[in-house]
C-alpha cells in the first residue's frame, strides 16, 4: 500500500545538471534520482505521522512518474506513434561525412539537420562514433488525456487546480530529429511534463539548465496493511 501527501515537502528543491550524475551505463541521472529519494525521506519524519503507521513503514521515496500514471491510467506506450520521439523508438546519432548529424531510428530510416556537433551529459566532447538510444520520454495532462475530473480526489491530490509543481524521481531520454533532450519528469500545470525540465540538450551549443522544483514523498506500507473508514466522520484507521 502507498501512501502519499496532498503538498509538496519541498518547494523549491533545486537539480543541477552539473551534479545530476549521468550514468552512461543505466542512461539516467541516477545521482539525481537518489537525491529526490533522500529529501523525502528525510522531510516525511517531520509529519504527522502516528506511532502506529510509522511502525509499517517499510520504504519512503519521491514519487515516480510510474506512480501518476498508475493513477491517471496513462498508457505510456501510445505516445507518439508513429513519429521519431515515440516511446522506446530505437534512434542511431552519427556525424556524417559532411560533418552534420544525421539520425536513423525504427520510424524515419534516415535523415540529417544542419547541427554539426552532438554532446552527451557531463561530456564536452563532440560524440564521433555512432550512438543508438531509446526514446524513454513521454508528456500528457491528466483532464484531456485520460478523462480525470478535476474534481475527483485522486487529480486534487496529484495536481490540485493545476497548481501542483513537483519532481518525481524518473529520468527521460527525449530522442528528436538531430537532437536528444535529457531530464527528469515533473508534474505541471496538470499535466506530466518533461520539456521544462531539460537538463542537457544536445544541440550545437551546449544547454544546460538547474532547475528548482517541489518534491512529493511516497510511502509504502506492509503488505498486509488495509485502510478502512468508519463512522461519518470520514476518518480512515489502520488495520492488519
Amino acid at each position: 500500500m502507498l501512501l502519499t501527501t496532498t503538498e509538496n515537502v519541498n518547494d523549491s528543491f533545486e537539480v543541477k545538471p552539473t551534479t545530476a550524475g549521468w550514468s552512461e551505463t543505466e542512461k539516467r541521472f541516477v545521482t539525481a534520482e537518489k537525491a529526490l529519494d533522500d529529501e523525502c525521506k528525510s522531510k516525511i519524519t517531520l509529519t504527522d505521522l502516528t506511532d502506529e503507521i510509522k511502525s509499517k513503514v517499510t520504504e519512503v521515496r519521491s514519487m515516480k512518474v510510474e506512480d501518476v500514471d498508475r493513477v491517471t491510467g496513462y498508457d505510456k506506450t501510445t505516445y507518439g506513434t508513429g513519429e521519431i520521439y515515440q516511446y522506446e523508438n530505437k534512434v542511431t546519432y552519427s556525424i556524417n561525412s559532411n560533418g552534420k548529424v544525421a539520425y536513423k531510428s525504427d520510424i524515419k530510416s534516415s535523415d540529417e539537420t544542419s547541427y554539426t556537433k552532438l554532446y552527451l551529459p557531463n561530456t564536452s566532447t563532440n560524440m564521433t562514433s555512432p550512438y543508438t538510444i531509446t526514446s524513454t520520454s513521454y508528456w500528457y495532462c491528466a483532464e484531456t488525456d485520460t478523462g480525470m475530473e478535476q474534481e475527483s480526489n485522486a487529480y486534487q491530490m496529484l495536481f490540485g487546480y493545476d497548481d501542483k509543481m513537483y519532481w518525481v524521481a524518473s529520468s527521460f531520454i527525449d530522442a528528436g530529429e538531430g537532437y536528444v533532450g535529457f531530464g527528469m519528469f515533473n508534474v505541471e500545470n496538470g499535466c506530466v511534463d518533461i520539456f521544462s525540465t531539460y537538463l542537457w540538450q544536445t544541440f550545437d551549443n551546449i544547454n544546460i539548465n538547474d532547475y528548482s522544483m517541489g518534491v512529493r514523498p511516497v510511502v509504502s506500507l506492509a503488505s498486509n496493511i488495509k485502510l478502512t473508514k468508519t463512522g461519518n466522520s470520514g476518518e480512515w484507521n489502520i488495520s492488519e
